[in-house]
Order: structure tokens, then sequence, then C-alpha cells
């Protein structure tokens, strides 16, 4: 395991740690909701109907609206993180 996570890149890429986060939390909500997951289709892609998906996503008014601003850090960490609040397994505590 320790080629995993410990690599240069997730060492000194802050970014590269959001994504598998984000990654691993929208898996997590899809296995948690029973729903099948279909990795090809998940794929954030940057695709134009993503894009404006994105554009129009907000967690404003939300617990979780903090996460509203990683999507100008990285765009990708915020597909996946919204992906997953969607299925509505990630609450606050």
């Amino acid at each position: 395991m320790r080629g995993h996570l410990t690599t240069p890149a997730y060492l000194a890429d802050i970014q590269a740690r959001r994504k598998l986060a984000a990654k691993a939390a929208v898996l997590a909500a899809y296995l948690r909701a029973g729903v099948p997951f279909d990795f090809a289709s998940a794929r954030y892609i940057r695709s134009a109907e993503q894009l404006d998906s994105l554009r129009a996503a907000t967690l404003n008014g939300t617990p979780l609206a903090w996460i509203d601003g990683v999507r100008a850090a990285n765009d990708e960490a915020y597909y996946y993180w919204y992906r997953a609040i969607q299925l509505g397994q990630i609450r606050p505590t």
C-alpha cells in the first residue's frame, strides 16, 4: 500500500488529494445508496453537459455550503463531492 498514497503526486499536490478524497466520497455514496455505479459514465471529463451542471450547482443555504468554495480551486473535486451530496449520503454531523 505504500506506493498508493505516498507517491510524489499525492505528497506534493493538494489538488490530487482533493480529487482522490472526492472520488472516494462519491464511490462510498453510491455504495451506501445501493445504486449501481458506472465508472465510465461517472467520470469527470469536462464535457459541456458537466460544465453546465457545475455552473448551476450550488450548496448555498445548506450546512454544506462551504464545499462550494472547492469549485473555484478544483472543479473536478467539486463535481464528485456534489454528486455524492446529491445522493443524500453525506450529511453533516
